[in-house]
């Protein structure tokens, strides 16, 4: 089988999210939830936000603003050097 070269793939599309924290609730709570309903994160570390490539945990960044615009600033992880 012939390795893949990175540059054949890198324009396929794939789904990045960004988690800031966990909890775990009963379905009766969460059915009563509304506008407003305030839910309390258990797994969360202040200020850091896991990235994650198709669910996958590939690093962690923080939070940032810049003109009005909201960011995930990479500190660890997959980095370009």
């Amino acid at each position: 089988m012939k390795k893949m070269n990175p540059e054949e793939i890198k324009d396929v599309k794939v789904k990045l999210n960004f988690e800031i924290g966990r909890t775990r609730k009963e379905l009766g709570e969460i059915l009563n939830f509304g506008k407003g309903t305030y839910i309390k994160l258990e797994e969360s570390k202040k200020g850091i936000i896991q990235v994650r490539l198709n669910d996958k945990k590939i690093g962690n960044g923080e939070l940032i603003t810049m003109k009005g615009e909201l960011f995930v600033q990479l500190t660890e992880g997959l980095l370009k050097k």
